[in-house]
């Protein structure tokens, strides 16, 4: 079935900062020229950040995945820091994968913090504005915006469906907090493209560790790969309240586990699938 002919959606805008995060979402298509791209920006970055902040980093990518993420697919990750996906981007730079795109809340684009909206943007943040999700333009408003990073741009997107980063309980600091969005699932399904699901560990204030001389240890994984049919599945199974988000929140929790065995290994280091099989507090 042939896909649809898209409008053209205006994504990166140039002096973006000068506008209200309300403005942004006002701007017809066509009426802006795109800013430098993601990835030329992306080694000046690397080079300045990722080597001081993150040090010690491994990461654990399936074949599976490593085959899906060299075209558009949606990443689902947990959150736990600002440097996350200074995470996702290095780890699959390395792997030779395309550089994701993410969605970041519409409020670090405020026009009072210009060098942080510039931050965000430089890594491939797309604006949303999460109130106004529940309106219908706002809904098609993001659906396009996605498309266009997935099946135009052929890039990889990655969305976090906890919202936001939040104090975790400290008996497990990267477990998966109880809302978690079906956000990722319905952007997959509607651009037809497989979802992965990534975990991280080892990000919580990286930076603020690194200027003391702390040392991080990170571990991520992107192994979990849902296909379009099994994204259908999940999204319209009615057996179960609210399956949609336990099935992500179990896969984010799996992938978290993973990232955190994945952060204290050796490089190089062949792991087997009974690795993974560790013991964590009920997730359901």
């Amino acid at each position: 079935m042939p896909r649809k002919e898209l409008q053209e959606v205006d994504l990166w805008l140039p002096d973006f900062y000068t506008l209200t995060p309300e403005e942004l979402f006002e701007i017809q298509p066509g009426e802006t020229e795109p800013v430098i791209s993601i990835s030329e920006r992306l080694p000046r970055l690397t080079r300045a950040i990722g080597g001081y902040v993150l040090p010690k980093f491994n990461a654990g990518i399936s074949a599976q995945a490593r085959e899906v993420l060299s075209g558009p697919a949606v990443i689902a990750s947990n959150h736990l820091d600002f440097t996350d996906i200074l995470v996702l981007a290095l780890g699959m730079r390395k792997a030779g994968l395309k550089e994701p795109y993410f969605l970041a809340m519409a409020e670090l684009f405020d026009s009072r913090f210009p060098v942080v909206a510039d931050y965000f943007t430089s890594w491939g943040g797309i604006p949303l504005d999460r109130a106004r999700l529940s309106s219908g333009k706002g809904m098609k408003h993001l659906l396009e915006m996605t498309d266009y990073v997935l099946n135009e741009l052929g890039h990889p997107l990655v969305i976090f469906p906890e919202g936001g980063i939040y104090p975790k309980d400290k008996k497990y600091p990267h477990r998966i907090e109880n809302t978690v969005s079906r956000t990722p699932l319905m952007i997959a399904k509607n651009s037809d493209v497989p979802l992965v699901v990534a975990g991280i560990f080892g990000t919580r204030m990286a930076l603020l560790k690194s200027i003391f001389g702390l040392t991080n240890r990170v571990g991520l994984s992107l192994m979990d790969v849902f296909t379009p049919d099994e994204v259908e599945k999940v999204r319209k199974r009615k057996d179960v309240p609210f399956a949609p988000e336990m099935a992500m929140r179990i896969a984010m929790q799996r992938a978290a586990d993973r990232a955190k065995v994945l952060s204290v290994c050796e490089p190089g280091l062949e792991l087997s699938s009974r690795t993974f099989r560790i013991a964590t507090d009920p997730i359901m």
